[in-house]
């Protein structure tokens, strides 16, 4: 389970690479409506996302006295329920900034890279203490990597959406 739940955070993290890559650059912060996210916001939450679940997974943690794959169950449905609208925390928020997004996409790389080699490496019978999640407390790596694959697919969606609306409805392969 685990070297799957690792190729699909994987998997998410390079379509949502790909999907960026078919913006045009002059696209990349044009806002579609006066008070969504561009592209390069997405882009920028995703990646701050990424970076605190990174952080998150090398802090402190705790011996599970649960099933550490618990919260899988119920984080698959919660994010990939997208009539379900969500709030940002404020500390992932993207940044008002015009954005590079060559600098974004390169950021997202080498967190890709680190979470892989931090999910490999972890001890999967604890818990990260570091950051509670609303509702549903400590997670395990497993967990992690779940919300990890989880919330960047739902945000891939948004960008190929952005991308069908700015491209006036020019569809990035399926699932839009």
């Amino acid at each position: 389970m685990q070297n799957q739940l690792v190729t699909e955070m994987e998997m998410a993290i390079e379509d949502f690479l790909k999907t960026l890559s078919y913006f045009d650059p002059s696209q990349i912060n044009q806002a579609y409506f006066d008070d969504r996210w561009t592209a390069a916001q997405v882009a920028d939450h995703v990646l701050k996302s990424l970076e605190n679940i990174s952080r998150v997974l090398s802090g402190e943690s705790i011996i599970s006295e649960r099933n550490v794959m618990q919260q899988v169950s119920t984080i698959r449905p919660v994010l990939l329920d997208y009539n379900n609208k969500m709030q940002s925390p404020e500390f992932i928020l993207p940044s008002n900034d015009t954005l590079d997004i060559k600098l974004l996409s390169n950021k997202l790389q080498e967190v890709q890279v680190e979470l892989s080699k931090k999910v490999s490496d972890a001890d999967l019978s604890v818990l990260f203490s570091g950051f509670k999640f609303p509702g549903w407390g400590s997670l395990s790596a497993y967990e992690w990597i779940c919300f990890a694959a989880c919330h960047t697919t739902r945000h891939c969606r948004q960008l190929k959406n952005i991308y069908a609306i700015l491209n006036k409805n020019e569809f990035i392969g399926t699932g839009i």
